[in-house]
């Protein structure tokens, strides 16, 4: 079935309302290898026949299952708290990475501003639910945003009537991408700091890291003040492990879209905070640490005036190197010590 609706959709135009149901009942239903092949079945379908699908309220049915599966239960969400081990790899068929790719690729093949109107809504209302302290629909609506956030930037090119049908999370409209991207970090930001959770905070995070990426540089732009203290206490003080690396790699997204005018008033407090925790992290923190510090000096290199950029230059190698140069050295057997080890050189 997936090969003929992707070589041949019209074969399935005329029951489009009837197919998708019962293959999205599956989707809900069933798990393993079924129920992957019913995501990528509706997926496809999207793919190849996107009016049709846009006619039988794919758009609207799809979100409402790509988010039912983002809900499925983390099987052991209490390592999060006190692991020093990186977060494992999700498995294919797993519910979540299935809901990722599927909600991702969903947008795209039935245009942002047909499939945002439902996922804003939905999103909202997971928001609310975690809040009110429902983890599974905390993390869900972070992995939601996440998904989104290079979709929403994808409105900037809609027309203004397209953009006002996009509501807010608060259910506001709007034509102003402004407002938009500053409605994405108020709402996560309290989920990545707060949260009682530590797979929410982590989850928040990646979310925000993903949005400082497909949003770049307005949202470094408007929101460095508050994002950047908020990723540094982060990385320099959540109890988590797990948080701390997905807080670095966070930071790493965001620098990599940030100009020096932009870091300066924050460049002493990240660069310190990076070199304190280079020196008692676990390894998979320090490496993105690593990381977020070489894309700390890439955004020094952006400086206009030459004076300060040696000065500002001169600074970081004195604070890093001494760090930096046991670990090129150092750190012990395996996958994870060798790639520490890489990052560093």
């Amino acid at each position: 079935l997936i090969d003929l609706v992707t070589e041949v959709p019209r074969l399935f135009r005329s029951k489009a309302p009837q197919t998708l149901t019962y293959v999205l009942q599956l989707v809900a239903t069933r798990k393993g290898g079924v129920r992957a092949l019913a995501v990528e079945f509706v997926v496809s379908f999207a793919e190849a026949a996107p009016a049709t699908c846009r006619k039988a309220r794919l758009e609207v049915n799809g979100v409402d299952a790509c988010c039912g599966l983002l809900m499925e239960e983390d099987p052991a969400p209490e390592a999060w708290e006190v692991s020093e081990e990186p977060e494992p790899d999700l498995d294919a068929e797993s519910g979540r990475e299935l809901g990722r790719d599927a909600l991702d690729r969903l947008a795209r093949a039935l245009r942002p501003e047909a499939l945002l109107p439902r996922a804003m809504v939905v999103a909202s209302e997971l928001l609310q639910r975690g809040a009110q302290g429902d983890w599974r629909a905390a993390r869900a609506f972070c992995d939601t945003l996440a998904q989104l956030a290079e979709h929403i930037g994808d409105l900037r090119a809609a027309s203004a009537k397209a953009r006002k049908n996009v509501p807010l999370l608060d259910g506001a409209r709007t034509a102003s991408t402004k407002k938009r991207v500053a409605d994405l970090v108020t709402s996560l930001l309290p989920f990545a700091t707060g949260y009682p959770a530590a797979v929410v905070r982590a989850a928040a995070w990646d979310a925000l890291g993903q949005a400082a990426a497909d949003l770049q540089p307005q949202l470094q732009d408007d929101h460095a003040s508050v994002v950047l203290p908020a990723l540094l206490n982060s990385i320099g003080g959540d109890a988590a492990p797990r948080v701390r690396a997905c807080a670095a790699r966070a930071l790493l997204c965001f620098l990599d879209g940030c100009g020096f005018s932009t870091l300066e008033p924050h460049l002493e407090h990240c660069a310190r905070t990076l070199s304190a925790t280079l020196t008692e992290a676990p390894t998979f923190v320090r490496e993105y640490c690593v990381a977020a510090a070489a894309a700390l000096a890439a955004s020094v290199e952006s400086c206009w005036d030459e004076r300060k950029k040696k000065m500002v230059s001169t600074e970081l190698y004195g604070l890093f190197a001494p760090t930096l140069k046991p670990l090129i050295g150092g750190g012990g057997p395996g996958a994870a010590a060798a790639a520490l080890r890489a990052r560093s050189l």
